[in-house]
């Protein structure tokens, strides 16, 4: 499975200057600047990229967080993406937190969206729901890179 931006709303937009400076505008974050290498963007734009989710994400294992997103790009464009739709649906008070689990079944390394809303559960769970149905149910279908829970 992979992830792809809907066709009628593209979330990420690529502009090229010269001395190999590259920006890329995600919808409700701002621009980030990506420097390019020798190498072109590869291992740098995953770091670079990884850095910027910091500044909208916690890291509860920052190690494990941080492999699992330089290594996944299509993790890293999924959450930019799902950014401005979580402020939505839960507020700007919600506290963002990504950690990797270990799937029980198989042992796989489980990138996971902790949303702690600071409400009572029933709220919780009413916003995950209409999060799930307004936009994240036809998402989920494209991908296994994110799980995404309440609390």
């Amino acid at each position: 499975m992979t992830y792809a931006a809907p066709k009628q709303a593209e979330p990420t937009a690529w502009t090229f200057e010269p001395r190999e400076r590259v920006e890329r505008v995600h919808a409700g974050v701002g621009a980030i600047v990506i420097h390019g290498d020798q190498t072109g963007l590869g291992w740098r734009a995953a770091i670079d990229e990884t850095s910027a989710l910091l500044a909208l994400y916690s890291f509860a294992n920052y190690s494990d967080v941080r492999r699992v997103l330089v290594s996944s790009e299509e993790a890293r464009a999924l959450l930019f993406d799902v950014f401005p739709h979580v402020r939505t649906a839960f507020g700007d008070a919600a506290r963002l937190t990504l950690e990797v689990l270990e799937d029980p079944d198989d042992g796989a390394s489980l990138l996971t969206l902790l949303v702690q809303t600071g409400r009572d559960p029933e709220d919780a769970l009413r916003r995950l729901h209409a999060f799930d149905e307004q936009w994240w149910r036809e998402v989920a279908v494209q991908t296994d890179a994110l799980v995404i829970d309440v609390e």
